[in-house]
């Protein structure tokens, strides 16, 4: 059975009030009404402006009720939300997702938890995998714990630095949702390297073990911290990390986290201290770094590059029984490549076949091409919402104003919610600008009536 969604006005205020800021749809309306450029606009006019609106928008039985009656009477809702929501697929697990989840083969992680309903989805902050809201967990706010992780994963090789910097840098990251298996994957590390060094497990947390192992700990997850941010990383932090995930995924009967010795890994290998300086990544310079990331592709199924040497850096491997093919992002020739002394020990990639270049056109069309009016640009272009009623109201304004029909709602809702989509920005300022019409529709009406 369908799941009902109901537009409320909270739903659309929120929708209005989140979009009117980023794009700045009233400084770009006042502009237009007046023939002026958007340069030529005062800024104190635009404030001016804004705070006027926003205080009328709080309003509750005024403006914004008026506008959903005027919604309302125009008989969209009910029928643009059940006709996407019959035509959502229901993921009980990430297997169905475009991009896979990067996990290591050494821990088997299994969750026990009733069957739950149909569920909102969203995206993981870090790899991109669309999850099931109960399968992603919020960030943390601290900054040393955050470090912690982004040093354990890029030292199992499940990240990659670049996207590591680019997460690490964002401003919104706390209020980001990551998957639960990538603080699994960072705490399990954690706990095998102390058994190593002390030869138990520390299932009271980190505050016990001697001062000159926290100490190599540290310094080898600074070692990799160094190659994203210039933050120092202290023991507390790691502690504090490692005390989360024993509170959260080991002391609870929900998460069972198995360690899985396949041969040629040994214990003693989690930690090599000696080596570690000879094998540490070390990009050319900080503009390099800058520029990887601002050209890194909007979805990038990439998980760094695998060191041969080093046994735990795991590998992505693709699932055989599933029908979506996974193209690996390459490095184009004209790209200095890195640690060139190692290249030739690589093994050669197989050309890919025709229906993975087929694949990766269709990949490389959805991040530089509108998923409504289909134009190609290089700028312009915006993710959808990571808040799902967000898009379905987008969606409906969009029908309301004749821009796409049911059935393209419908389309384009589904491939929101599981494929990696990019919309004009011109698209956003006509959905939160069609407001604005309303609000003059609505208070003419009652002025002549």
């Amino acid at each position: 059975m369908a799941k009902h969604i109901e537009i409320t006005e909270e739903l659309v205020e929120q929708f209005y009030n989140n979009y009117e800021v980023k794009l700045n749809v009233i400084h770009r309306l006042i502009a237009r009404d007046t023939g002026k450029d958007e340069s030529e606009t005062p800024k104190d006019n635009v404030c001016d402006v804004l705070k006027d609106e926003s205080s009328s928008v709080t309003q509750p039985h005024d403006t914004i009720s008026e506008v959903i009656e005027a919604i309302v009477k125009c008989h969209y809702k009910r029928t643009v939300v059940d006709a996407m929501a019959t035509t959502e697929i229901q993921l009980a697990d990430s297997s169905g997702s475009f991009a896979p989840i990067p996990t290591c083969p050494r821990w088997l992680i299994q969750r026990k938890r009733p069957e739950n309903k149909r569920e909102s989805l969203t995206a993981c902050g870090l790899c991109g995998c669309v999850r099931l809201v109960v399968d992603v967990r919020k960030a943390s706010a601290k900054v040393g714990r955050t470090n912690v992780l982004l040093a354990c994963l890029m030292r199992q090789g499940l990240v990659h630095p670049t996207l590591a910097a680019t997460f690490r840098k964002d401003a919104t990251h706390p209020q980001k949702r990551l998957c639960h298996e990538h603080f699994i994957h960072a705490g399990a590390y954690l706990a095998a390297a102390v058994r190593t060094l002390t030869g138990h497990y520390p299932g009271v947390g980190l505050w016990t073990i001697p001062a000159d192992i926290m100490g190599n700990i540290v310094a080898i997850l600074q070692d990799h911290l160094d190659i994203i941010t210039r933050d120092v990383l202290h023991a507390y932090d790691v502690a504090s990390f490692f005390n989360d995930y024993l509170l959260k995924y080991i002391e609870t009967e929900e998460w069972k986290i198995t360690e899985v010795l396949h041969s040629g890994i040994e214990l003693s290998t989690i930690l090599d201290l000696d080596g570690l300086t000879k094998r540490r990544v070390v990009l050319e310079n900080n503009e390099k770094m800058e520029e990887d990331a601002n050209n890194e592709e909007l979805f990038s199924n990439n998980t760094g590059d695998q060191s041969k040497e080093d046994p735990l850096f795991c590998k992505v491997e693709k699932d055989e029984q599933s029908d979506i093919i996974i193209i690996d992002e390459q490095r184009s020739a004209s790209e200095p490549p890195q640690n060139s002394s190692k290249q030739c020990d690589k093994p050669q990639l197989a050309a890919p076949t025709a229906r993975e270049s087929l694949q990766q056109e269709i990949i490389e069309s959805w991040k530089t091409r509108c998923g409504v009016c289909y134009q190609r640009a290089t700028t312009g272009l915006r993710k959808p919402s990571t808040i799902r009623n967000y898009n379905i109201v987008l969606l409906a304004c969009m029908v309301m104003d004749n821009t796409i029909d049911i059935s393209e709602a419908t389309d384009l809702m589904w491939k929101i919610s599981f494929f990696n989509v990019v919309i004009c920005d011109k698209h956003f300022i006509a959905a939160v600008s069609s407001f604005h019409c309303f609000q003059i529709f609505t208070s003419l009406w009652y002025l002549v009536t």
